[in-house]
């Protein structure tokens, strides 16, 4: 029994990880904010919620002073692993998340940043380009304004609403009173444009490319609808249409596996399609209230 004992320690001794060791898990495991998590800003609910890959819902990530403020655009900042809100409020501002603990700063805040401050990116130099009414504007990685000859733009679509850059650098904008989705090179070039061209259905709250080089946006109206465009916007390859299953589309998400994803701001969920357009499923019912931007966390470390 002894010599057992001692067998048994010593096997159980060499099992424990020694100085130098290389560790099994990484930081990641113990982040807040997991690969796959989404976060969706809530217009109406006035906060960013962070929820599982499924819709289930994970933590109140953002809150503001509610009637006062909303939370409108979300995205990610790659160049230093960050989620990025932009809040139309008192005063209109850029919020930056660490998806590790949830900890927040403000990235962007200056007086010159005002109206309706909704949708945001971050372009390839690590730069802000914001949605301000009908124009754009652009602030450095360290939050200060860019005023040159090409911001801030001049009126690129009224009520602009959602902007992305797609693989090529280009910037791709829409809005709901101009009724046009847009691409534009980074000294705002239009290269393209398009109207939806269905009846009734005009307003173009969600635009996004996707690694094909396609375009995907939403358009609200009499016959809301999703629909798929080539590079250049002059060819529309799929369209989804199904008021039972959307009524209000408003900001659009392209996932890593290729599916499409949609906020609905009626039926306060997110619709699931596939690259063609099918149907997969809806997630977020009864959590969201009033949906509007959505990010899928990349994979980061």
């Amino acid at each position: 029994m002894k010599w057992f004992a001692l067998f048994f320690i010593l096997f159980h001794l060499s099992c424990v990880p020694q100085e130098g060791d290389p560790l099994i898990s990484s930081s990641i495991s113990f982040a807040l904010v997991q690969a796959s998590d989404l976060v969706v800003t809530n217009y109406s609910g006035d906060a960013a919620l962070l929820l599982d890959k499924d819709g289930n819902f994970k933590k109140l990530l953002y809150n503001v002073d509610n009637n006062k403020e909303q939370v409108v655009g979300v995205n990610w900042n790659s160049f230093n692993n960050r989620i990025v809100l932009s809040i139309n409020g008192v005063p209109d501002r850029v919020i930056s998340i660490n998806p590790f603990d949830g900890e927040y700063t403000e990235v962007v805040k200056d007086s010159q940043y005002n109206g309706n401050t909704f949708g945001l990116a971050v372009d390839n130099q690590g730069s802000y380009l914001l949605i301000e009414s009908h124009r754009l504007e652009k602030y450095s990685k360290k939050g200060i304004r860019i005023n040159d000859a090409n911001f801030p733009t001049g009126n690129l679509v009224n009520n602009l609403s959602q902007v992305s850059i797609n693989k090529e650098g280009n910037i791709i904008v829409c809005g709901y009173g101009g009724d046009r989705v847009k691409v534009y090179d980074d000294e705002i070039n239009q290269l393209a444009s398009t109207a939806s061209g269905i009846g009734g259905t005009t307003n173009a709250y969600g635009c996004k490319g996707n690694k094909s080089g396609q375009i995907v946006a939403s358009w609200d109206g009499s016959s809301d609808a999703v629909v798929i465009y080539n590079s250049d916007l002059t060819i529309e390859e799929f369209r989804f249409q199904d008021t039972t299953l959307l009524t209000a589309p408003r900001g659009v998400e392209i996932k890593k596996n290729g599916n499409i994803l949609v906020a609905d701001a009626t039926y306060h969920y997110l619709l699931e399609l596939t690259p063609e357009l099918e149907y997969v499923r809806t997630i977020g019912g009864g959590i969201l209230n009033y949906p509007w931007g959505i990010l899928e966390i990349p994979d980061y470390d």
